[in-house]
């Protein structure tokens, strides 16, 4: 699949980038970004190397500075969120949400962190469909929804992909990279919507 067909099924929505480490995640937003006239990557993770900055030279790019309170790193994203024109050709990257998680919850996590950092997720994509009608991708791990279905989702709360229109899930499958394209509501227990895989 072109990446200007990815951008046509994407464009106006809050998507989720999510699977394995290393299976390309960043690199496919980063790509897809270059097809927007204006794309902003917000940046949380630090395994960008000068190489991932060459896809797409013309990206502008808001450093996070990360720490174990919440808040102000919360508050560092919806500064960064506001330079992002609310227009059809704009498009937005958090990359990581993963990185984001263990840097603001460290190894030992209590509950109440956990809810906090629960809160600032929800609200982070509340903000995101406030920028409508520009293009969001957040990008984050993925991990197994339950045993015994073995389905793989974002490693989100499930309450906050309320947010969320659409999916896509980075597997390999024979040696080959495969993009699977779902509503974000396919991946709640009841999986009513219908959904549609795309081979790349």
């Amino acid at each position: 699949m072109k990446l200007q067909e990815i951008k046509n099924l994407v464009q106006g929505d809050i998507v989720v980038i999510f699977g394995r480490p290393f299976s390309g995640k960043s690199v496919l937003a980063l790509m897809l970004s270059r097809h927007f006239s204006n794309s902003h990557l917000i940046l949380i993770d630090s395994n960008y190397t000068k190489e991932y900055f060459k896809i797409n030279p013309n990206i502008r790019v808001r450093y996070i500075k990360l720490g174990r309170n919440v808040w102000e790193v919360f508050h560092q994203i919806v500064e960064a969120l506001r330079e992002v024109p609310k227009d059809l050709e704009s498009l937005v990257i958090i990359d990581s949400l993963t990185t984001l998680q263990s840097s603001v919850l460290g190894p030992r996590v209590s509950p109440y962190e956990n809810l906090l950092y629960s809160r600032l997720v929800d609200s982070l994509m509340l903000r995101l469909r406030w920028l409508k009608p520009a293009t969001s991708v957040v990008i984050c791990h993925e991990k197994l929804l339950s045993f015994e279905s073995q389905d793989l989702v974002p490693r989100m709360n499930l309450v906050v992909m309320r947010h969320v229109d659409k999916v896509i899930h980075l597997v390999e499958e024979g040696g080959k990279r495969k993009l699977e394209v779902k509503l974000a509501r396919e991946l709640t227990p009841d999986k009513l919507q219908e959904d549609y895989e795309v081979s790349a």
